[in-house]
């Protein structure tokens, strides 16, 4: 008989406070053991950004769902997970944003027990530069497992932030210099490429405007990273490459100009001191 998790998942919560616990992005603190407690079921990501154009399409966005924890490799048994959105903590119009309706889905050993649940995101009524928010939530988990399963305290629910953007395209190859040093000077510049990995969405070769590569000494670490553009403003990421690790070049804001073909970036870097800078692309 399936045993129903998320029920019990409370009693079971505040029995595990006693025990020694530590910090983990997967391992919740209240109930860990060292390796010798209960399973987890959760979703992936606490949190998760994404962007969209408002080209009149329907999208889907997967939500990532996992199992996980001591006995999960040796389980064999299907886990059956449902979910549904967050309405009180949801600032999406449903009709206008989104669409979902309450979703199960199953978590099978041969797919390494992670599964996704489908969101539906509408771009036809919506407003560039909208953003709003999505809330889910785990509301039953079952099971025929022996081992013991509980829903993850931290993983429970997940916010999709979505961004809708106007529709843009800048991939291409760019030269590039920075506000510190120049680039283009030194023996070993390569201009860098830029690649549209979604909506509103590309990688840079060089995302730091080349600070890690040509304005210090070390020549054979090239900065990469991704960014943003919401109808020309780039948002703020500081969690791409060698900024993520050691705030190297981080990007605060900026904007690309669509007849100059000229993306300007504006960052911060604590790592060699630099500080507040600028670094400019354009297009070749």
């Amino acid at each position: 008989m399936k045993k129903n998790i998320i029920k019990n998942m409370r009693n079971l919560m505040v029995l595990a406070l006693s025990a020694i616990t530590f910090s983990s992005c997967l391992l919740d603190d209240k109930k860990t053991d060292y390796g010798t407690g209960p399973d987890f079921v959760g979703f992936t990501n606490s949190s998760s950004v994404t962007a969209f154009e408002v080209s009149g399409e329907v999208k889907t966005y997967d939500l990532p769902v996992q199992y996980f924890g001591p006995s999960s490799t040796k389980n064999t048994a299907d886990i059956t997970v449902s979910v549904d959105i967050d309405l009180e903590n949801t600032t999406g119009e449903a009709g206008v944003h989104y669409d979902f309706q309450p979703a199960t889905i199953t978590l099978k050993a041969e797919d390494g027990y992670v599964g996704y649940v489908p969101v539906t995101i509408l771009t036809e009524n919506a407003d560039a530069p909208d953003e709003v928010t999505l809330t889910f939530v785990l509301t039953d988990v079952q099971t025929e497992s022996d081992f013991e399963m509980i829903v993850s305290e931290k993983q429970e629910s997940t916010n999709l932030y979505v961004t809708y953007v106007c529709p843009i395209d800048i991939s291409g190859t760019y030269a590039f210099d920075n506000s510190v040093c120049n680039p283009q000077e030194k023996s070993h510049y390569k201009n860098a490429t830029i690649t549209k990995v979604g909506d509103g969405t590309f990688n840079l070769s060089t995302a730091d405007g080349g600070l890690l590569q040509f304005c210090s000494s070390n020549t054979g670490l090239v900065n990469s990273g991704s960014i943003m553009i919401s109808c020309g403003k780039v948002l703020p990421n500081d969690s791409f490459g060698f900024c993520g690790s050691n705030g190297i070049g981080c990007i605060t804001g900026g904007t690309y100009d669509e007849e100059t073909k000229t993306l300007t970036l504006e960052h911060f870097d604590t790592f060699f001191g630099v500080g507040a800078y600028t670094s400019t692309y354009v297009l070749q």
